[in-house]
């Protein structure tokens, strides 16, 4: 039976007076429908992360950063665990193959690209200890709504070849807040797309530019009229000729009656070096990133040392501290009931 909107406010109001966990209520058809990623995960890791050397630089920092860290286990408000404790033994080997610090550098590679990550919950055969944490790729997860917010998991591969349906507390689901949607987060590199792909653009056009003898385009002309066939000749002897970085030095010479003339801009005249300053302080912007520590043109313009240990300083309070609070603070939720309140405790005197 639908609930109406005065039960759906009554029960929303209920959770947050009692101090339970937030409530996403779902609307009824979207009840058992399973919700997929709705962006192409795919490509903002390939155009995006494995493209552009500054989204790798930017997002492998903070990826890096998280090193610095440590996450101690309480089970007391001060007592702090002993090495015999579940939990800790399994933050300190997460699964058979990856440590707590490589579990977390890929789950905030995973985030900063999708804006969602997950963690399976591997138990044990009595089905309440936990064993290992898998982190898995967010486009093949769905989400299932249940009647008061999300009812489970489901796992598939994009051929169908594969699929395991998972309860909700057997996955940890870590996400950048989305405002348009309330089963999957927004990440910093959806956010900065447009700028991604005119860096994308640019790079490529300077490629583009110094392979062709690192001249603008143009155009060759003749008061004669030709055939296509002769065009077509006259065109490829000069890209024979003149194109290409082997060619640069080589002087050209035209036939009689041939002139040419420029079409395109130089690279100075589009003021390449300020769009570069440009997009990348942007791109850094959105990452929470000082730009002069991953060493941008506009970053290196203004470093020193003190402005080096500002940034990083700076960094760690506005950017990393509270990235890695509320990585803790949903493993907190999820964990915690399965080691008998025991609760992981953020700790950067380290850093």
């Amino acid at each position: 039976m639908a609930l109406s909107v005065i039960e759906r406010i009554q029960l929303a109001w209920l959770a947050l007076t009692q101090g339970q966990k937030s409530v996403r209520v779902a609307t009824t058809w979207e009840m058992g429908q399973l919700q997929s990623l709705p962006v192409d995960y795919a490509t903002l890791a390939g155009s995006g992360y494995s493209r552009n050397e500054l989204v790798f630089a930017c997002i492998r920092y903070i990826a890096r950063s998280a090193a610095e860290a440590q996450m101690l286990i309480m089970v007391g408000k001060e007592q702090e665990a002993g090495a015999a404790h579940p939990l800790v033994k399994l933050l300190a080997k997460p699964n058979p193959v990856m440590g707590l610090t490589d579990l977390l550098q890929t789950t905030l590679v995973i985030l900063n690209i999708a804006g969602d990550v997950y963690w399976e919950k591997e138990r044990a055969r009595n089905k309440r200890d936990v064993v290992a944490l898998w982190p898995m790729r967010p486009d093949r997860v769905k989400a299932i709504p249940g009647e008061y917010g999300v009812a489970g998991y489901r796992y598939e591969l994009s051929d169908g070849s594969f699929r395991v349906d998972y309860e909700a507390r057997d996955v940890i689901h870590f996400r950048y807040y989305n405002p348009l949607n309330e089963y999957f987060g927004l990440s910093p590199l959806q956010v900065c797309a447009r700028a991604v792909d005119a860096d994308n653009e640019r790079s490529d056009f300077t490629r583009a530019f110094f392979t062709n003898a690192a001249v603008p385009y143009g155009l060759l002309t003749t008061k004669q009229k030709l055939i296509e066939a002769e065009a077509k000749r006259i065109a490829t002897r000069w890209q024979e000729q003149y194109g290409g970085s082997e060619n640069w030095h080589r002087v050209a010479v035209l036939d009689s009656d041939i002139t040419y003339q420029r079409l395109g801009l130089t690279q100075q005249e589009m003021a390449f070096p300020d769009l570069t300053a440009l997009t990348e302080s942007r791109i850094c912007t959105v990452f929470g990133i000082p730009p002069i520590l991953i060493g941008t043109k506009f970053g290196l313009e203004r470093a020193t040392y003190a402005n080096m240990q500002e940034a990083r300083s700076a960094f760690w309070q506005d950017t990393m501290s509270s990235i890695l609070a509320a990585l803790t603070d949903i493993m907190n939720m999820s964990l915690s009931p399965d080691y008998n309140g025991a609760t992981i405790k953020l700790d950067l005197s380290n850093v």
